[in-house]
């Protein structure tokens, strides 16, 4: 723990003076400990500093993250994710490492944020502007706590500016205080921020999405129902129309988008395209290339429409705009075994080529497509699922899925009539799948649902239904991630998680 909280705030990494798109602009100012907290620019720079956090592990959480669930696979294992979902990975793990430095290294400039940032410190800046900014640390304090409770339970508490000397050996607080400090983070957060806010920063509909979420996530559902339909009623996301184009460069910061990390070429580019073309990771899976109903609304199991010779015809449109496909148009060519050499498919989800004819040369490292974390479909499932398990499969649930179903780049029939409260919840796990595919959403979901054992074990395949790997999860150990070995090696009273 030491190494975790030794995070000096002397502003060379926080980075940025403020300016309307100060999210996206290269430093060209640095601040000294003596002379920094004593004005609104000092301030947007130092909560740009913990923004700065998001673009590295957070970002590849959104990206990556579905290599781990039977959606997708990676066939090298640089990061740990490989090592991860075949149910070998060891608590040296560069994957756990990553997600406990990079929270706790948001945390610590949250927290001296919060510390600073107030009218004392800031005497000529306007009250309101210091309410936006504290607001936002706290939203991003609960996202990164809400990230470390969901990988490893139990965690430090820590809320004030790091101090090694007080913070250094702590041990873990319990998983219910963590829970209670992300939602006590996030209502003050809601009563703090404004509506609107530049892209890529935080507003008061991201943080009660994010409330939303957690309480989704925690079953406590009227509630995470009651939260979700605030959103709703803020009247101030929509879907957007075109589901492939929701993704796309061309419509970022879009109606349906409620945050999302912001990339900007060419200072801070990453590399999907690179990653997912020209290396073939994130392939998606047979499993969920066959979990895409047919355009009648039923799956490929029971519709007749379904023909084995030609198994992509009349598939929900979703797949089409989502995964590549062999003998489909995709960058300008037909694409073969040879360019989706792993399993077969390919992944068109936050890549940069945006149409399928035109031939589009990304650099690696050169993406500017912005992850999204929160967005509006999420918020209709979100009520969907928590009214659903709180009420059972009521008017209003149908609304919200049929919403989603019914857009028009989408055009599914809507859900039948006269389902059961089981029925519904598969409905909607079936459709949180495939509408949120490739958004770093699953690997949580079947957690939550408690169906990771069985989601997560046997034998994963390919295109033509050849075993392309062997995944294990022991549910006595793998529901949360090992603490890594550095920690418990530096803070003698921090335990580790069962089974590792």
């Amino acid at each position: 723990m030491k190494k975790i909280y030794i995070i000096p705030i002397i502003i060379s990494i926080l980075l940025f003076s403020g300016c309307e798109d100060y999210l996206t602009t290269v430093p060209s100012d640095q601040y000294t400990v003596e002379n920094f907290w004593s004005s609104e620019e000092e301030a947007q720079a130092g909560l740009t500093g913990v923004y700065q956090v998001l673009r590295g592990y957070h970002a590849n959480q959104v990206l990556y993250s579905s290599q781990v669930t039977p959606n997708s696979s990676r066939f090298d294992d640089p990061g740990g994710w490989r090592s991860l979902a075949r149910g070998v990975a060891q608590t040296t793990n560069p994957l756990f490492q990553s997600a406990w430095d990079n929270n706790y290294r948001g945390i610590g400039r949250a927290n001296t944020v919060i510390d600073n940032v107030n009218t004392e410190n800031l005497k000529e800046t306007d009250t309101d502007i210091i309410d936006q900014i504290v607001g936002e640390a706290k939203f991003l304090r609960a996202y990164f706590y809400f990230d470390l409770v969901y990988k490893f339970g139990g965690v430090p508490l820590i809320l004030e500016t790091p101090d090694n000397a007080i913070h250094g050996e702590m041990g873990r607080n319990e998983r219910s205080e963590v829970i209670t400090q992300i939602l006590i983070d996030l209502e003050d957060a809601i009563a703090l921020l404004a509506l609107n806010n530049d892209p890529g920063r935080i507003t008061k509909g991201a943080a009660m999405a994010l409330k939303a979420r957690v309480l989704l996530y925690e079953e406590r559902w009227s509630e995470a129902a009651s939260t979700a339909q605030q959103v709703i009623n803020l009247d101030k996301y929509s879907l957007f129309p075109n589901y492939r184009g929701l993704f796309m460069l061309e419509n970022e910061n879009n109606s349906e988008v409620i945050w999302d990390i912001q990339f900007k070429l060419t200072e801070f580019g990453h590399g999907y395209d690179d990653a997912v073309d020209r290396h073939s990771n994130n392939s998606p899976l047979k499993g969920l290339v066959d979990a895409y109903y047919m355009t009648d609304g039923m799956s490929i199991g029971e519709s007749s429409m379904y023909d084995p010779e030609d198994p992509y015809a009349n598939r929900d449109p979703r797949l089409y705009q989502t995964i590549r496909l062999m003998g489909h148009m995709y960058n300008g060519n037909i694409d073969t075994e040879q360019q989706l050499d792993q399993t077969g498919f390919g992944t068109k989800k936050f890549t940069t080529y945006s149409d399928d004819t035109e031939i589009a040369e990304i650099p690696g490292g050169q993406s500017e497509v912005n992850p999204i974390v929160i967005r509006y479909a999420e918020v209709l499932l979100t009520y969907a699922e928590a009214t659903n398990e709180a009420e059972g499969p009521v008017e209003s649930v149908y609304d919200a899925i049929n919403q989603i179903r019914n857009r028009p780049t989408v055009d599914m029939p809507d859900l039948p009539t006269g389902l059961t409260q089981d029925e519904m919840r598969q409905e909607i796990r079936h459709e949180r799948r495939i509408e949120l595919a490739m958004e770093g959403k699953y690997l949580e979901d079947i957690k939550r649902w408690k169906t990771a054992e069985i989601e997560l074990n046997g034998p994963v395949y390919d295109w033509e239904g050849n075993v392309y790997e062997n995944r294990a999860f022991d549910p006595d150990r793998d529901y949360l991630w090992a603490i890594p070995t550095q920690e418990i090696d530096l803070n003698p009273n921090l335990q580790q998680n069962p089974g590792w």
